[in-house]
């Protein structure tokens, strides 16, 4: 059982419940040099990462299928 984000109904057991992204905020990863570490061959390797840009989750709200279907269709 849980209660719905969207439309405040409680939802009985064994109904699925999906999850739906609200707000999202862009952002940007800096260079970093010798980031990842792991063995390679008996030798320690230090990969760089390369950073980049990309968009973060901010806010997630879990509502039933019902209110899936409405907010998936606009």
């Amino acid at each position: 059982m849980y209660l719905c984000d969207h439309c405040q109904q409680q939802i009985s057991a064994n109904v699925p419940t999906y999850s739906l992204i609200v707000q999202t905020r862009p952002v940007i990863y800096p260079k970093r040099s010798q980031a990842n570490r792991y063995h390679k061959n008996h030798r320690l390797e230090r990969p760089n990462d390369a950073g980049g840009e990309g968009f973060e989750t901010v806010k997630t709200i879990k509502v039933c299928p019902d209110c899936y279907r409405a907010l998936s269709a606009s």
